[in-house]
């Protein structure tokens, strides 16, 4: 059962990966516009301390709320707003996230958070977002599912292979006679090998389908554990397969060597 056993201990990975990463693209997205929501409220003589409060209660940005929570609670504890932004930056899990912080820092501390500058902040910030949303959507249909269909090819040319030296091993036997118990027993072996290199090399198509198809290879450990799966089940199934394809030639027993 080593497809199953590794398909269920790589679960919650996939689930948590799934987890983060999505909630680090709503940061990113909603930071774009937190940025344009300061400057806006800069042109209107606010100072940056004052924006950020009444955005906390006049605005949602989703997964970034919680970080502008943790901001304004500084804030109101008379904390510069340098050591607020650094101390945040280090809680963020985006790369891009951080290269705001680390320039909206910079703007307020040493710009002054002119309205100018910050517009041009929230410029090159929508702009890195939407690059990175245009990427991700051009890029997911062909190259997400090319794995799977390596792999679906890979599965069925092995299962068609191993079962045709099934069947002729089980019909005619080593000495070409009538197989015998040895040959049963090199015939699972033959089966539980193919079986575990298959499952390999489904999990590692599954994280380069993360990789090539969505850009994270963390999203890459749901398609390896789907591809794993996808191995089990044609497994389970290989006897009926092996014998609608060879009829009663194949001879080996419906259990699954693994």
């Amino acid at each position: 059962m080593f497809g199953l056993t590794l398909a269920l201990a790589f679960l919650p990975t996939a689930i948590y990966s799934i987890r983060v990463v999505n909630e680090r693209w709503e940061i990113d997205k909603e930071y774009a516009e937190f940025l344009r929501d300061v400057t806006e409220l800069r042109k209107s003589g606010f100072t940056p301390e004052k924006t950020f409060e009444t955005l906390r209660y006049t605005r949602r940005y989703g997964a970034f709320d919680k970080y502008l929570d943790t901001m304004v609670r500084q804030i109101r504890y008379g904390v510069p707003m340098r050591d607020v932004l650094s101390s945040v930056m280090g809680k963020l899990h985006s790369y891009y996230s951080k290269v705001f912080t680390f320039l909206l820092t910079e703007t307020i501390d040493l710009g002054g958070a002119s309205p100018q500058v910050l517009d041009m902040l929230a410029n090159f910030a929508s702009s890195i977002v939407s690059v990175q949303e245009n990427m991700r959507a051009r890029l997911r249909p062909p190259l997400r599912y090319v794995p799977y269909i390596g792999a679906v090819i890979l599965i069925v040319t092995l299962v068609v292979l191993i079962f045709s030296v099934v069947a002729i091993v089980t019909r005619v036997g080593p000495g070409g006679v009538t197989a015998g118990p040895a040959s049963g027993y090199l015939v699972n072996l033959l089966a539980t090998s193919f079986s575990f290199t298959i499952t390999i090399d489904s999990f590692i198509m599954g994280l380069i389908a993360g990789k090539l198809g969505e850009g994270e290879l963390s999203l890459g450990f749901r398609h390896a554990v789907v591809l794993t799966i996808m191995v089990v089940i044609v497994y389970a199934m290989s006897p009926f397969l092996a014998n609608a394809l060879f009829g009663s030639m194949s001879g080996l027993s419906t259990s699954v060597p693994y």
